[in-house]
């Protein structure tokens, strides 16, 4: 029986663990809430077979303390009777032979140690564990999940503006043109045109809550985890932001968002926008020399694309079967041309026509000044009595492109 408490404790201790698990990586409340409720009646368990536990042990003191007592007495019990038992025989002249005095004091001695054994039964404590959950063993390493937030993030041009709400930047449209001009005509017009991106703040937010038993947990630091699992949250916004932010609401009461490269940017043209019919050996040659001025092909920008859409890049073939896109994933290459993965883009297969499935462009082209540092808070204020440690992570900044047609959009077309 002990060694089943202690199997057992060993069991509730893990799936304490596990359920405390199940609470950090649940988002839904109602999720919690169960999981808590779960997690209640597995404490309780493990606190009565602790208690049972340490009762049996202390019984187990106790009966061998009595069991000793009890074995010293009937010891001396065999004693005396040994010596009645003699004296009788040796003035009755019965038998006197060694052999049989130890044969009686060894069926004496299996009796005290039947004895014993019932006595230690006695004091055993039987636990009814029908009602008890079945356990789930944990490791000690939370194993991270793959990466979850685009490297366009980190590409993109930023500027620390603390305390402002918002910001313009000024890019040059286009240049003029000199003219041919006789004596005494007048100069020839070459004004160069100038344009403004605005970006207006907006507030980049996530929130977490964690028992004071997780954060407390010796085995896995799930409190970092939670940390660092809000700075994901923001920069996960932050990439969908950049590229299908709407900008400012002409809604009543609807929150203002950044200037996304596939919404409405000022400095983007859409008439240029480039209608993609089909992934096929022509589809990176349209991007590369559709974007940028007439007098030269730029080379330093990079391709935002949905992996799926990678993927069938991949599979486009020559007519000598090769592969037409030497696709390098460790340097983010396609023919040497940099791509950049987001999950916020449209793949080509699912998106309807008209829609956006990609970009081409100099991803300085776009700004995202933040007007505060990324701030993490923490509290146990909130839900004090529930034991709860909140956590709430918050950034202002803005977005917008910031160059002329700074990005060639990639448009699907559905053929007739």
């Amino acid at each position: 029986m002990k060694d089943f408490l202690k199997k057992l404790i060993k069991e509730r201790r893990s799936q304490v663990e596990t359920l405390e698990k199940a609470m950090v990586e649940s988002d839904s409340k109602e999720e919690r809430a169960s999981h808590n409720s779960a997690l209640v009646q597995v404490r309780q368990e493990l606190k009565e077979a602790e208690t049972e536990l340490a009762k049996l042990e202390e019984a187990e003191k106790e009966a061998e303390k009595e069991l000793e007592k009890e074995n010293e007495e009937l010891e001396k019990e065999a004693q005396q009777r040994s010596l009645r038992i003699r004296g009788s025989y040796g003035f009755n002249g019965g038998i006197t032979d060694n052999d049989s005095m130890e044969a009686r004091e060894k069926k004496l001695n299996e009796e005290l140690e039947a004895r014993g054994k019932a006595l230690k039964e006695k004091r055993a404590v039987t636990i009814d564990a029908g009602q008890l959950l079945v356990p789930q063993h944990q490791g000690r390493q939370l194993n991270d999940t793959f990466n979850q937030v685009s490297t366009l993030v980190d590409q993109v041009s930023t500027e620390n503006l603390q305390g402002g709400e918002s910001y313009k930047e000024a890019y040059v449209k286009s240049y003029g043109t000199g003219g041919i001009t006789g004596e005494g005509k007048d100069y020839t017009t070459a004004e160069p045109q100038f344009g403004y991106a605005p970006m207006n703040k907006v507030k980049i937010t996530a929130y977490a809550e964690i028992s004071e038993e997780v954060k407390k947990l010796p085995n896995i630091d799930y409190a970092r985890k939670v940390e660092e699992a809000c700075r994901i949250a923001v920069k996960k916004k932050l990439s969908q932001q950049i590229l299908t932010g709407k900008g400012i609401s002409s809604t009543e009461g609807a929150d203002d968002e950044m200037v996304g490269i596939f919404a409405s940017p000022v400095a983007i043209d859409s008439t240029k926008d480039v209608d993609i019919t089909a992934i096929d050996i022509n589809t990176l040659n349209e991007a590369v020399f559709s974007y940028g001025g007439d007098e030269d092909v730029e080379t330093q920008a990079t391709l935002i694309l949905n992996k799926k859409t990678l993927k069938a890049l991949s599979e486009v073939r020559k007519s000598n079967g090769d592969p037409a896109y030497i696709i390098d994933v460790a340097k983010k290459t396609i023919n040497t041309i940099p791509y950049v993965i987001n999950s916020n883009v449209l793949d080509f297969a699912t998106a309807n026509e008209g829609e956006f499935i990609g970009a081409y462009g100099d991803l300085k082209a776009y700004k995202a000044p933040t007007f505060s540092s990324l701030e993490i808070q923490e509290s146990s204020d909130f839900k004090f009595k529930q034991g709860m440690i909140c956590y709430k992570v918050s950034v202002f900044v803005a977005g917008n492109v910031i160059k002329q047609d700074g990005f060639l959009r990639l448009k699907k077309k559905v053929t007739a």
